[in-house]
């Protein structure tokens, strides 16, 4: 792992200006449509004010750390994090989870619908599941997800990987706090269906 030092990145200047804070979504304004893609094959998307719903949003307490515990496509580790969420952000998932189950034609095959949001302890406190996608570089395996380091003076650095490395990564995110970054994708797989939260970027801030 190697370290890209930068002295400022927002969501505009990083190419992640499409990504909407919970409080500037306008939960009206979000609906489900059905584009037929190459070969006829439907794709179910989520779409806020005619464009695909992205999300953002800072300080997510990393409740449990990355998990393997499954393969992907060829072989490749599945890598996923939990995170709690703010109660603002809660509510946009939900009407999300809610209307792709109504209105999505997963919904309606055999399928069983995976609720997105899960609560977990006394307080009863809504968790997420955020995927770190890789992809095949050569003979390894790489994250396809941007990661960045924010240090305590508001520093951040790039980091850059080599390979993808499970348990270097948990130790880096396992209770810590990330700003997160990610897309919504619905998904209908071997008899499971429901919203796949996928990480475009993770910003994990230093210990």
């Amino acid at each position: 792992m190697k370290l890209w030092t930068t002295t400022k990145m927002d969501a505009g200047s990083s190419g992640y200006s499409g990504f909407l804070e919970p409080d500037d979504v306008s939960i009206e304004c979000i609906k489900i449509t059905v584009a037929l893609l190459h070969q006829f094959r439907p794709k179910t998307l989520i779409q806020h004010k005619d464009t695909p719903l992205q999300l953002c949003c800072a300080g997510l307490k990393v409740r449990f750390g990355v998990s393997a515990k499954f393969p992907g496509n060829a072989g490749r580790p599945k890598l996923n994090i939990v995170v709690d969420i703010p109660e603002n952000l809660s509510q946009v998932l939900e009407f999300c989870d809610d209307l792709a189950q109504r209105s999505s034609p997963e919904s309606g095959g055999t399928s069983e619908w995976r609720p997105l949001i899960k609560k977990y302890g006394n307080m009863n406190r809504p968790t997420v599941r955020l995927n770190i996608p890789t992809v095949a570089s050569g003979d390894i395996a790489i994250y396809s997800t941007d990661m960045y380091k924010k240090e305590r003076d508001g520093t951040i650095q790039k980091l850059v990987f080599s390979k993808v490395d499970a348990v270097e990564l948990d130790s880096m995110l396992r209770g810590n706090m990330v700003d997160a970054f990610f897309s919504l994708q619905i998904y209908d797989y071997q008899q499971n269906a429901g919203i796949r939260l996928v990480a475009n970027m993770l910003v994990i801030h230093s210990k």
